[in-house]
């Protein structure tokens, strides 16, 4: 894996045109309603979602994105959207963010009446430090609507569980592989009254395909989450993953039955170990919210196990936090202030590490996938990747229609065990201990066609020869919306 590509390896016109000042007053996110295309990924659109939904205007869930099909906007005419951009290093973590690429893409988004059928085509020239120089088409999906439900296929960016700086098990950490999808169109309660207690609720499941250059290529990655709200305070989330298959492995119909079933983990002296279907993680998260008048609090965990016993899941992840939204917030030269979102956030990626009895070098890894829980180069759950404690301490400020600002603080002890035994326990973020702090911070604004955002990581160190290789790294990112 290369190191990250820096401004001046682009053409002088680019760097000219993204050294203007007027880039300093151009952001994204400031109108998350005209500006979001579906399955975008941002902490400004979360941040109005979760508001909403908590304040009862929007039923949907705020633990899994994309949010179900009801609650984005019918676009009955094609939508074209022109992005570019650019990173001068590679010493960043996405959070709930898209991952930012280098260079420019278009994106053409057409819908059908009430929905029934979505294409979005996204092709992009990507210059990235855990890929090649080369076209990508991440964001592209078609899917057609069946009854309640949605059936499709293409690369799309999920995040599943109610953290802001991470999620254990799905995130934007990594890029989105290509598959096949099928998700609920709404978050409505059943009808029966046998399961009407669960609430609204919501399912997608997906079979996706990893890369070619990987211990076993092309390599199967399957899965499935369940979130439901049986009390309007609580909200559920049940998630499996699963990686499977791949040349050279097995992968029938019933191999992926033993899988579904738990029939799948087997000690390195059982006689089933060599046809062992796979690679599995599975847990649950909840999130607590209350309302007060325009605010809003909540708490949330999150816990994924990366081992098994009794047929459940064991040897956990953790994660937990709280945040705290406000609409009512009067701050000096900041009037009229929309929406203000703090959150606190703290996660520890080693097996068992909340507990006091961690299992170093195992979270992310496996015995026969020896790439491990990752997809090029990069780690498909946290974006820390194994062993790792975190706290994150965000601020959000919405100021107006038109305008937002970003400030995160992290502070860091990745991989903190400091063991490496084998390729299968590598972590890439930080090959060795390393303690940092981060300063994240962005300025936001929209003004008609146009977006951008300016933003600025500075950390205390890194790891020159890992994926963490920058200590301070801008990023700016433009876009035009074509019609």
């Amino acid at each position: 894996m290369g190191k990250g590509l820096s401004i001046s390896r682009f053409k002088p016109s680019v760097t000219i045109f993204f050294s203007l000042p007027s880039i300093f007053f151009l952001s994204i996110h400031a109108n998350a309603s005209e500006w979001q295309l579906i399955n975008d990924l941002s902490f400004s659109a979360r941040a109005a979602h979760d508001y909403a939904s908590a304040q009862q205007q929007l039923p949907a869930p705020t633990t899994v994105w994309p949010r179900p099909i009801q609650m984005d906007a019918s676009i009955e005419s094609p939508t074209a959207q022109l992005d570019w951009n650019v990173r001068s290093g590679n010493g960043f973590f996405p959070g709930f963010e898209t991952r930012v690429t280098e260079g420019p893409s278009l994106r053409v988004l057409q819908q059908g009446n009430a929905q029934h059928y979505r294409v979005q085509g996204q092709l992009g020239y990507v210059a990235d430090a855990d890929a090649d120089v080369h076209w990508i088409a991440d964001g592209s999906f078609v899917d057609v609507a069946l009854f309640n439900w949605q059936l499709g296929a293409g690369a799309v960016p999920r995040w599943w569980g109610p953290g802001w700086d991470s999620s254990l098990i799905l995130s934007s950490n990594a890029r989105p592989a290509p598959g096949m999808y099928l998700e609920r169109r709404r978050f409505t309660a059943f009808a029966t009254p046998w399961l009407s207690w669960l609430g609204p609720w919501h399912a997608v499941t997906f079979m996706s395909q990893l890369e070619n250059d990987r211990d076993f290529a092309h390599t199967l990655l399957w899965g499935a989450r369940v979130t439901f709200k049986p009390i309007d305070a609580l909200e559920i989330g049940l998630n499996r993953t699963a990686m499977w298959g791949g040349d050279g492995r097995p992968q029938s119909l019933s191999v992926f039955k033993d899988l579904l079933i738990g029939d799948d983990n087997f000690s390195a002296d059982q006689p089933g170990k060599s046809t062992e279907p796979g690679n599995q993680l599975g847990g649950i998260d909840l999130k607590v919210s209350q309302v007060r008048h325009q605010q809003v609090y909540a708490c949330y965990t999150q816990w994924i196990g990366e081992d098994e016993a009794g047929g459940l899941p064991s040897g956990f992840l953790g994660l937990a936090g709280c945040s705290w939204q406000t609409s009512d917030l009067t701050l000096p030269g900041l009037a009229g202030m929309q929406l203000s979102t703090l959150f606190a956030e703290f996660s520890n990626t080693a097996m068992g590490g909340w507990s006091g009895d961690a299992n170093f070098g195992s979270a992310y890894a496996h015995s026969i996938y020896l790439d491990g829980y990752r997809y090029r180069g990069r780690t498909i759950g946290s974006q820390y990747d194994n062993d790792s404690k975190t706290m994150a301490i965000g601020w959000l400020l919405q100021v107006n229609p038109v305008r937002s600002y970003r400030f995160i603080f992290r502070h860091l002890d990745l991989n903190h065990d400091d063991k490496n035994p084998s390729i299968m326990s590598n972590n890439p973020v930080a090959n060795s201990a390393l303690r940092t702090q981060q300063l994240d911070v962005a300025m936001a604004q929209s003004w008609q066609s146009y977006r951008g955002e300016l933003g600025y990581i500075y950390n205390t160190q890194v790891a020159s020869d890992t994926l963490f290789n920058s200590q301070s790294t801008w990023l700016a990112k433009f876009s035009w919306l074509l019609n």
